[in-house]
């Protein structure tokens, strides 16, 4: 071989290996600029993560503050009264030992009813069905609670109390009452005037059933834990209907003295469903049993009333109510 090809032989060696160098060179370059940015995102996500932590640190900090101020507040002025939202207004002292719930509710409307002696004759009209205003809470401790709540007529509109007790909670699961209020026997009666799913309770309710007792003066004995599945309520009374009449004075188209009581259990759902008919707002399904009676003593005989009740909702709005009366 001459001397010429191998100098080209040479030349074209070192030209391939210079372009391999070059090669090497652009693609470790290439792998710098990566780490260097993905070092530079890291970065950044870091000093987010400590801003982030010290605007927590800081939240924290005002919330302990307004905390100790709120404590200290309250220390200094025990008996300072607020009022503030919580399902309606509350009037609450600063460190919880009383707390007043003012109320008032009114039902307006227009019946029109059939004459059944006189198939053309209607009566109908206007009228305030109920109008109350109502007041219960605490005081001096959660313990000891009351509620007083009086009742305008739809007949002349005077006012009339309607209920006045005051309880007291001696175990956790046990309570104490005295007063006057409603008998718990009934569950239709039971369930607030207001929140009724018809025009008003029915006509049974009236004749044999919960209308026979409504409120009573007496003394009862609470059984009802927070978290339990039973409840129940026993009450020593005056006789049925025996609101606003001295023990000198009974009322004796009602009776003399009486005994009434209601159990219940809750196979499944809250007991802040079973307040009421409807299953609007239900979250979960409901199923309570329940069962009463009431004993009263009257003028030339004894009443006995029994009842037996199932309640149901679900959370699709759908909800059912059945009750026996005896």
């Amino acid at each position: 071989m001459s001397r010429s090809h191998w100098l080209w032989m040479v030349v074209l060696g070192a030209s391939a290996a210079g372009s391999t160098v070059v090669a090497q060179d652009q693609s470790i370059a290439l792998r710098v600029d990566a780490l260097q940015r993905q070092l530079e995102l890291q970065q950044a996500e870091l000093d987010r993560l400590k801003r982030l932590q010290a605007d927590g640190a800081a939240e924290q900090h005002r919330a302990v503050v307004e905390a100790l101020q709120e404590d200290a507040a309250a220390k200094s002025n025990p008996g300072a009264l607020t009022g503030i939202y919580d399902r309606g207004l509350v009037i609450r002292s600063s460190d919880g030992s009383f707390e007043l719930r003012p109320q008032f509710w009114a039902q307006f409307r227009h019946v029109v009813g059939l004459q059944s002696d006189d198939p053309e004759g209607i009566e109908q009209g206007f009228e305030v069905r109920r109008l109350r205003i109502r007041a219960d809470g605490h005081v001096i401790s959660k313990d000891l609670t009351y509620g007083l709540q009086i009742d305008g007529s739809r007949s002349g509109g005077n006012f009339t109390i309607l209920d006045a007790w005051a309880a007291y909670r001696f175990q956790p699961d046990w309570s104490v009452r005295v007063g006057q209020f409603k008998a718990r026997s009934h569950r239709k009666r039971d369930v607030n005037g207001l929140q009724q799913l018809s025009v008003d309770r029915t006509l049974l309710d009236g004749l044999i059933g919960g209308g026979l007792i409504d409120r009573i003066q007496g003394v009862s004995l609470i059984y009802g834990p927070k978290e339990g599945a039973t409840r129940g309520e026993i009450t020593l009374h005056d006789g049925g209907n025996s609101r606003n009449t001295t023990f000198v004075n009974p009322n004796t188209d009602n009776g003399y003295f009486g005994v009434s009581g209601r159990l219940e259990h809750k196979l499944q759902g809250a007991w802040a469903d079973y307040r009421d008919f409807t299953a609007h707002l239900t979250k979960q399904n409901l199923l309570v049993l329940g069962a009463g009676f009431d004993f009263t003593q009257l003028i030339d005989t004894n009443r006995l009333l029994l009842t037996a009740d199932a309640q149901y909702k679900n959370d699709r709005g759908f909800a059912l109510f059945a009750a026996l009366y005896l």
